[in-house]
């Protein structure tokens, strides 16, 4: 465990109004200014509908490039250095010829180390431009022999700079170069996207992953909260923030995908995870956010200071506010559960029509998981012609191994009853520590998917139950979709209602599902192809079933989601518009069906504004 000692500073404080990571104590002075070289000059868009491109008069050049880490050196008076900035290449340049260079032969290891890590969550994430989606890159650079790969190599939707920042004064005067340029800027953390957020051709890029920390503070003091807490930094993931935890002996809320980062778009989406029901969203958790702003400057903000941005933070969407570098969160005593599950296939079944009553059953079992603070992990998965395998992956906080086998005897004797081969598992006993310290190699592989908050009420009523179920099954049977669900409700009892205050979608507060369908096919470019037009077909019956305001979890759900405004923010979202334009009124920070986005499009790859 030395590699945590030494990287994760985990401090053990007693009293603190608020805590801040090493690369935040040295902010940019606010007598620095903007070197004149390299603010806005001479554009070949005067009227500044779009943002500056590569190719274009005043993209910064390579003199320029070259200087900025001289700069940022001076300004960083000794708290630590920037790594600077390069140009984005795409990870399979490696298995083409050079560019600049062709007669230099192809590095043969190089590329067999990228073809294997392609698909591997943890290669993505320490890749500057690299995502786990790579549709969402344009399928630019794939090498020869992976799926969807063109045999060439483009930039597509990576980033032509990137800014390895390893402190918050490097993120700043990165900020004021791309807004000072006209730029367009993206951030990347570890990759692990679904919409695209992650990337942007011919953008100026903030990769986070490198902004590591955490503390534990045990009596952290704020506006409506007195008690344990722990400040995460940006670059931290979920495996890493667990075993930090661990080591505090204390529980935070962290996402279920090892690789997946605490900081970012995971929380400013909402962010479930194992303890969900128990703790409620992660937003619901946050204390205070550290933030560089569209203004190239650094705050933190909380319910005390720029409460409205804290409010829109904390669920209003990923990449959209500003760039975060920090959070401080809710801490909890040690969080033990038991693992079971249910699982059978349509072979286990006496009929097809058994098989899918006994995933009815189970569906309708779920209020009685969340009701017990736990979570149910679903998937019906088709691995041949005809035959479908079901999997619920239950944790029930606070059970033990005994108290967990009689919690689900009764749904395992009313799928026997259905006519399903099955047996009560035996459950597992985890103490709360993270009992796997290592990310793990995770194949993401190449998904578009769509996402559906389906209500509580919709497993307690058997009319709108058989609606859903036969949608689902729709999708599956017909549609060849695997279908992937997640049995949680988030709890507010245990929080503040200030905790609770905030921009997480209000439909959220009553779901009784997380539902996603998925396209498992090689993902397509364009939104509008036949393949895409069908897998929308299918999944609308879902939406459809589902009754109230229809409404998805955005970190999970389509890009090319029909009214994104509703789905994904619901009421919220006319407030979050007024907040976007107090605090980023230029379109500073943008990304697909994010707030404000409909002001902008892109044109051959370039990001204008709409009606200009």
């Amino acid at each position: 465990m030395r590699y945590y000692s030494l990287l994760l500073l985990s401090r053990f404080l007693s009293l603190s109004h608020a805590l801040s990571l090493p690369f935040e104590n040295n902010p940019l002075p606010g007598s620095w200014i903007l070197p004149s070289s390299i603010s806005r000059g001479p554009s070949s868009d005067p009227a500044g509908r779009c943002k500056v491109h590569p190719g274009d008069e005043n993209w910064p050049s390579d003199g320029i490039w070259r200087n900025i880490n001289e700069a940022i050196t001076i300004v960083s008076r000794g708290s630590g250095q920037s790594r600077g900035c390069f140009e984005g290449s795409p990870p399979g340049s490696v298995c083409y010829p050079n560019r600049k260079y062709p007669d230099i032969p192809i590095d043969a290891a190089a590329c067999d180390a990228v073809q294997k890590g392609w698909a591997n969550s943890l290669f993505n994430a320490g890749d500057p431009v690299s995502a786990n989606s790579h549709w969402t890159e344009g399928n630019a650079c794939t090498p020869e022999g992976l799926s969807n790969s063109s045999g060439k190599c483009d930039i597509g939707a990576f980033p032509a700079y990137v800014a390895d920042v390893t402190n918050v004064v490097g993120i700043e005067v990165f900020v004021q170069i791309a807004a000072g340029t006209g730029s367009r800027i993206i951030i990347k953390n570890t990759g692990h996207d679904f919409l695209g957020r992650s990337t942007g051709a011919g953008s100026f890029s903030i990769w986070t992953q490198h902004l590591k920390g955490f503390e534990y503070n045990s009596r952290y003091v704020s506006k409506g909260y007195t008690g344990p807490a722990a400040i995460i930094g940006a670059g931290m993931m979920s495996y890493e923030v667990k075993t930090a935890a661990s080591q505090a002996k204390i529980t935070v809320i962290t996402p279920g995908g090892s690789t997946v980062g605490v900081v970012g778009g995971y929380f400013q989406g909402g962010g479930h995870g194992i303890y969900t029901s128990l703790y409620g969203m992660a937003a619901d958790n946050v204390l205070s956010v550290g933030i560089v702003l569209a203004n190239g400057t650094f705050i933190r903000t909380d319910a005390d200071t720029e409460p409205d941005l804290f409010w829109a933070v904390r669920g209003g969407g990923g990449g959209n506010w500003g760039i975060v570098t920090s959070i401080t969160v809710k801490a909890y005593p040690l969080t033990p559960y038991s693992s079971s599950s249910i699982a059978f296939t349509s072979a286990d079944a006496v009929s097809n029509e058994a098989f899918w009553a006994a995933v009815k059953a189970t569906w309708r079992f779920g209020p009685k998981i969340t009701d017990a603070g736990g979570i149910g992990y679903n998937f019906i998965r088709i691995p041949s012609k005809n035959t479908y395998n079901f999997s619920t992956g239950l944790k029930l906080p606070f059970m033990t191994k005994a108290h967990a086998s009689a919690f689900t005897l009764p749904i395992i004797k009313e799928l026997i009853s259905l006519g399903i081969n099955i047996t009560n598992p035996i459950p597992t006993y985890n103490d709360g520590l993270n009992s796997n310290p290592s990310a793990g190699d995770l194949d993401w592989g190449q998904t578009r998917q769509a996402s559906r908050l389906i209500p509580r009420a919709n497993f307690e009523d058997e009319t709108l139950l058989e609606a859903t179920s036969a949608a689902i099954r729709k999708s599956v049977e017909e549609g060849g979709y695997v279908f992937h669900a997640i049995h949680h409700q988030p709890k507010i009892d245990l929080l503040p209602r200030s905790f609770t205050d905030n921009a997480v979608h209000p439909e959220y507060r009553t779901t009784g599902m997380h539902a996603q369908s998925y396209d498992i096919l090689p993902a397509k470019d364009a939104a509008d192809t036949r393949e895409y037009r069908r897998f929308r077909r299918y999944f609308q019956e879902i939406v459809d079933a589902g009754g109230r305001e229809p409404a998805a979890y955005m970190n999970e759900a389509d890009v090319g989601e029909p009214g994104f405004q509703r789905a994904f923010y619901g009421k919220n979202y006319e407030r979050l518009l007024r907040i976007k334009k107090q605090y980023d009124p230029d379109g500073l920070f943008w990304v697909e069906t994010g707030v404000g986005s409909e002001g902008w499009r892109l044109e051959d790859r370039r990001l204008c504004k709409v009606g200009s």
